[in-house]
C-alpha cells in the first residue's frame, strides 16, 4: 500500500503558489524599468502655462457648492475657473474672488437644485477655500 505523507504545516496547493509568487516578482522585476518613464520629447518641453503653477504634490481638491447649478453642466474637467463669493455690504469693490485660475477637477452629478464641482487649488488655499464654499455657494467665471 502506497501511502503519501503530507506534513501538517504545509497547506495543499503551496507550490503552485509559490511558483505563481516567484513568476509574479520576476514580471515586476523585468517591468521596473518602463515604469513611470517620460516620452524625450514630453521631457524637454515645458509643460502648458495653466499646468505650470501647480505641483501634484501640493495640490488639495475642494468640493465648492455653485450658485447657479446650471453653470455646472457647462464645466469640464480641466476648465480653468474663477470663484466669486457674495458681496461684502461694508466692502465699496463688491464681489470678492475667492479663487483665481483654479483648475476643475470633476463635476459631479449631484441632487436637483443643488450642484458642486471639485477644483484642484494650492494647499495653501485650500483650508480658506473651504471654510468659505461651506457657508455659502459660490459663481463661477470661466477663462477663455
Amino acid at each position: 500500500m502506497r501511502r503519501i505523507l503530507t506534513s501538517p504545516t504545509a497547506p495543499r496547493g503551496w507550490r503552485r503558489r509559490r511558483a505563481a509568487r516567484i513568476a509574479l516578482a520576476a514580471a515586476l522585476v523585468m517591468a521596473a524599468p518602463f515604469v513611470g518613464r517620460q516620452d524625450p520629447e514630453e521631457a524637454t518641453s515645458p509643460p502648458p502655462a495653466a499646468a505650470r503653477h501647480l505641483d501634484h504634490r501640493d495640490v488639495r481638491v475642494v468640493p465648492v457648492p455653485l450658485a447657479d447649478p446650471a453653470v455646472a453642466d457647462l464645466l469640464h474637467p480641466g476648465d480653468l475657473v474663477d470663484l466669486v463669493g457674495p458681496a461684502d455690504p461694508d466692502s465699496p469693490t463688491g464681489p470678492a474672488v475667492v479663487a483665481r485660475a483654479v483648475r476643475v477637477r470633476d463635476t459631479p452629478a449631484g441632487r436637483v437644485g443643488s450642484r458642486s464641482i471639485l477644483v484642484e487649488v494650492p494647499e495653501s488655499d485650500a483650508a480658506r477655500l473651504a471654510s468659505t464654499a461651506a457657508g455659502t455657494p459660490l459663481a463661477v467665471l470661466v477663462h477663455g
